[in-house]
């Protein structure tokens, strides 16, 4: 599980900066997380419901 993380060209998270600055911190830093995750880190949050229209898009992608 996640062994294609590494060949993505973005990562979208369910949060925002304030919320989780030290895990967004350590995702892009390359001494940590980010020296595995290359892809830029893109906060998207917060995401409640289903209505949004590209997340109609995003549930039909397959992992």
């Amino acid at each position: 599980m996640g062994t294609e993380i590494p060949l993505c060209d973005g990562i979208l998270i369910n949060t925002w900066e304030d919320l989780q600055p030290k895990a967004l911190a350590a995702l892009r830093d390359d001494k940590l997380l980010g020296g595995i995750v290359k892809a830029p880190i893109y906060t998207v949050g917060a995401i409640v419901t289903s209505e949004v229209p590209w997340t109609y898009w995003l549930q039909q992608r397959t992992l």
